[in-house]
C-alpha cells in the first residue's frame, strides 16, 4: 500500500504539471481569439461592397469566434479545477504532516471519556454528554 503522503504530493506533482499546460493553453486560446477577430475585420475591410463575401465573412467570423470563447471558457474551467484540486492536495499533505492550521475549524475534546452514556445517540444526548469545544480558524 502506498504511503498517504507520497500520494498527496504526486497528486499535487501532476495536477501543478496540468496547471502549466492549461496555463498555455490559455495563453494560446486568448491569442487565436484575437487573431481570428482582427482576420475577421481585415476582411470585411478588404470585402467591402460585396455583400455576399462580407455577409459570408461575418457569419464564419463570428461563429469561429463564439466557438473560441467557448472553449477559452472550458479551459478556464478546468484551470480553476485544478487549481482547486492542489489547494486540497497540500491541506492534506499539510495535515498529515501535522499542520491543522490552514484548516477552517477542528474539534477538540475537552474530555475525551465518555462515561454515564446509555448507548443512545438521539437529539441532545451527544453535546450535552461530550462536552465538545469548536476552534475557530486563526
Amino acid at each position: 500500500m502506498q504511503n498517504p503522503i507520497n500520494f498527496y504530493i504526486s497528486e499535487k506533482d501532476r495536477f501543478t504539471k496540468n496547471a502549466k499546460v492549461l496555463k498555455n493553453k490559455l495563453s494560446k486560446s486568448s491569442l487565436l481569439r484575437l487573431v481570428v477577430f482582427i482576420i475577421t475585420i481585415f476582411a470585411l475591410y478588404y470585402f467591402y461592397g460585396n455583400l455576399k463575401l462580407v455577409l459570408t465573412t461575418s457569419f464564419i467570423g463570428l461563429i469561429l469566434f463564439i466557438y473560441l470563447i467557448v472553449k477559452h471558457g472550458d479551459l478556464s474551467y478546468q484551470q480553476k479545477k485544478t487549481k482547486e484540486l492542489i489547494n486540497i492536495n497540500q491541506k492534506e499533505i499539510n495535515v498529515l504532516n501535522g499542520d491543522y492550521k490552514n484548516m477552517e475549524s477542528s474539534v477538540e475534546f475537552i474530555d475525551p471519556e465518555f462515561v454515564n452514556g446509555d448507548d443512545h445517540w438521539y437529539s441532545g444526548e451527544a453535546t450535552q454528554a461530550l462536552n465538545v469545544k469548536l476552534n475557530p480558524k486563526k
